[in-house]
């Protein structure tokens, strides 16, 4: 055992630094709590991070900034924070492709519900104001819940008071977001295709079994849809940067092999030394959380429910370099793969994140897709070709759909899910936490505070996906840490 570095008792220490516990990092130091945050890599934000390459940084994922309309999770973030941090909102906040169709979210919904008129010949204007109606009341609520998905009596009497309106809208609890469709748009093929692929990227699931209540708001979430010019290395420095100027610490290249309660305190030994904490805050796998965890209670709650942990989806990437002649009018882009396409590869669209320019004018694009874990064993031949394959289908795609004047096009690489399960040492590299199926389901989630001095963060913890949920639940566990 490595020796005691020091005798500092920290309030809280958090182990990894994904958006989750660089988030409750944040809002528990600016609570004047003493916090450590360990991440056993070079760079924090885990699966919404960045890596450095000769062109600048690059989005290690996809990654759209949303929730800052409303005073939703990000504006809270970073209002509370007081972090000045320069965002800009997309005027189509997702561009869509699927053979000779093309459909912009607009994030402005007068646009956007003609944008539906034109494309599929439908007057959406009802169906999209009661949806964003109901969007904005079950935002309302979980802002009350704080101690989820354990429901307190606090929690259910601070929500009581928008039960008339939850019982006007019931049916989005126990129907398919397919089934709240109006009988036109259920019926029209074409619609169904661009709204399973989007639902994929937000919910993980497509219509038919994506519940209303979780569909509404990945539905939505084009609208509220934001970009950066720092990405989200940008996004992560203007975090850490005010974490340590609120004295929080951050230890990178430091892995947490073992935490044990001793009399009251708990010691946590990393490859580096060994530290004392009053509390715990995860936010790493719930199969590494059970591995370096000594005390049976918390450790058996947290094993069960991995062991309870429904199909989730692989991750697959894809990351390049260009020079634009014009400007982009969107950012993020979607291409849904026709039958030809899917031969070259078994997945069903390429999700593409641009830049803003550096210096030096260029634009980094990151691609991402969904995909079957079991097709990544080792690193045999195989793996080496279907590595190549999806790099032929990202540019035969990008070329294919997007028709952009490029110029220096320079690919750097391509990620599987055995690079995520490396770098984010989530089981065989899935992402996204867990996928919903119905109200049932979210007591699947591991709960924000798993005992009287263990917490948790991040997608295996709050329902949905992506920054806006995890900061969601950071700010459950400020509340009742």
């Amino acid at each position: 055992m490595k020796e005691n570095k020091n005798d500092i008792v920290y309030d809280v220490s958090i182990i990894g630094a994904g958006m989750g516990g660089l988030s409750a990092a944040g809002l528990l130091q600016k609570k004047q709590l003493k916090t450590i945050l360990f991440e056993s890599h070079y760079y924090v934000g885990g699966c919404a991070g960045y890596f450095k390459r000769r062109e600048g940084f690059f989005d290690v994922g996809a990654t759209t900034l949303s929730g800052f309309c409303d005073n939703r999770p990000l504006s809270k973030f970073i209002n509370d924070m007081e972090i000045n941090y320069q965002i800009y909102k997309e005027e189509i906040g997702i561009h869509a492709y699927h053979g000779d169709t093309e459909l912009r979210y607009f994030s402005d919904k007068r646009e956007l519900i003609e944008e539906v008129r034109l494309k599929f010949n439908y007057d959406s204007r009802e169906f999209i104001e009661k949806i964003t109606k109901i969007e904005k009341l079950l935002w309302n609520v979980l802002d009350e819940i704080q101690s989820f998905p354990k429901i307190t009596l606090k929690d259910t009497l601070a929500v009581i008071k928008y039960a008339p309106q939850l019982l006007r809208h019931v049916s989005i609890f126990y129907k398919s977001f397919y089934d709240i469709l109006p009988k036109d748009l259920k019926e029209n093929e074409e619609f169904i295709v661009f709204l399973d692929q989007m639902l994929l990227i937000s919910t993980q699931q497509k219509s038919k079994k994506c519940p209303a209540f979780v569909g509404i708001i990945g539905f939505l979430y084009p609208l509220d849809t934001y970009s950066s010019r720092g990405g989200m290395h940008g996004f992560c420095k203007a975090i850490t940067d005010k974490i340590k100027e609120d004295g929080g610490n951050i230890h990178l290249k430091e892995q947490v092999q073992s935490v044990k309660k001793v009399n009251s305190l708990y010691h946590i030994q990393t490859n580096k030394g060994l530290y004392q904490s009053k509390k715990i805050v995860f936010n790493t796998p719930p199969s590494v959380s059970s591995k370096i965890l000594n005390q049976d209670h918390e450790k058996n709650i947290i094993k069960k429910k991995e062991l309870n942990k429904g199909h989730v989806w692989g991750a697959m990437t894809a990351y390049f370099s260009i020079k634009l002649s014009k400007n982009l009018r969107s950012r993020y882009h979607q291409v849904i793969l026709d039958q030809e396409d899917k031969k070259i590869f078994e997945t069903s669209s390429l999700f593409f994140s641009f830049s803003h320019p550096n210096e030096k004018d260029l634009i980094r694009v990151t691609v991402s897709t969904h995909i079957e874990k079991k097709l990544f064993h080792s690193k045999d031949d195989e793996y080496i070709y279907l590595k190549s394959r999806f790099k032929a289908l990202v540019i035969i795609c990008f070329d294919k759909y997007l028709k952009l004047e490029t110029k220096q096009l320079k690919f750097d690489s391509v990620s599987t899910p055995l690079t995520w399960n490396h770098y984010t040492q989530r089981p065989r590299g899935e992402v996204g936490g867990l996928r919903h199926t119905s109200p049932l389901s979210l007591l699947r989630l591991l709960p924000n505070k798993v005992s009287k001095d263990v917490y948790y963060v991040g997608d295996y913890s709050f329902p949905g996906q992506g920054i806006v949920s995890v900061i969601q639940g950071s700010y459950n566990v400020k509340t009742i840490l």
